[in-house]
């Protein structure tokens, strides 16, 4: 026999509160802007912020045609020229050999530059002589002595002007005169052309004179030796 159970009511269960849930989001949509307002990332779209409606894209104003200007004058025409001197002209409307502003001294004062000069060598010719006697030597001028002491005289002259080639200065009698000698462009002369003018001279001195009074017919005042070495005498203060 199947005992006689009791009904137990069994009490209902306590509703549980309702919690909060997540609820996936479904996904944006981006509408790429078909105006200038999307700007390109790395990362994936990014909207932009909408360009105002009010805002209103101004067209690019159209480029006037250039038009090419012709010129007025030819390229040779607008080119400036540049102001030469014009080439120096002798007197007889021959091309001149010098080109510089610097006047050729007169024949007075190279005269007296050489007078100078001759003096200086004389000097030391004298110098030597006394040397000569003070070591006991006797002087006879004769026809067989003469050319020793003539050849002594232009030797101890011709070192006098070597000394002043070699340093490339001026000699005293040119100083001391107040001229200077400078080329036919009015610059220093070089070694060379004092070389030369030296030579020049011995030239212009051993015919008869011709080369030295050269100067006297000359366009341009010159002697021998100065149109041998290229150079010429000048006031100093040009």
């Amino acid at each position: 026999a199947v005992p006689n159970l009791e009904t137990v009511e069994m009490p209902a269960p306590t509703p549980t509160p309702p919690r909060p849930q997540l609820v996936p989001e479904a996904p944006r949509r981006v509408e790429r802007p078909s105006g200038p307002g999307f700007q390109a990332n790395l990362f994936g779209p990014v909207e932009a912020a909408p360009r105002r409606a009010d805002t209103a894209i101004s067209a690019p104003a159209p480029k006037r045609p250039r038009t090419r200007r012709e010129p007025s004058a030819t390229p040779a025409q607008l080119q400036q020229s540049l102001n030469f001197q014009e080439p120096h002209t002798a007197k007889t409307a021959v091309a001149a050999s010098v080109y510089t502003d610097s006047p050729v001294a007169i024949a007075a004062h190279r005269a007296m530059a050489a007078a100078i000069d001759m003096a200086m060598a004389a000097a030391a010719l004298a110098v030597f002589l006394a040397t000569f006697r003070a070591a006991g030597a006797e002087f006879d001028l004769t026809k067989a002595t003469a050319p020793y002491y003539i050849a002594a005289a232009v030797l101890i002259s011709l070192f006098y002007r070597v000394l002043f080639c070699i340093a490339n200065i001026d000699t005293p009698g040119v100083c001391w005169t107040g001229l200077r000698v400078v080329d036919f462009d009015g610059r220093t002369p070089s070694r060379r052309q004092r070389w030369f003018r030296l030579l020049g001279g011995f030239v212009s001195a051993i015919a008869a004179g011709i080369g030295l009074l050269w100067a006297m017919v000359d366009e341009e005042r010159l002697t021998w030796h100065d149109r041998i070495s290229n150079t010429f005498p000048t006031p100093r203060f040009y």
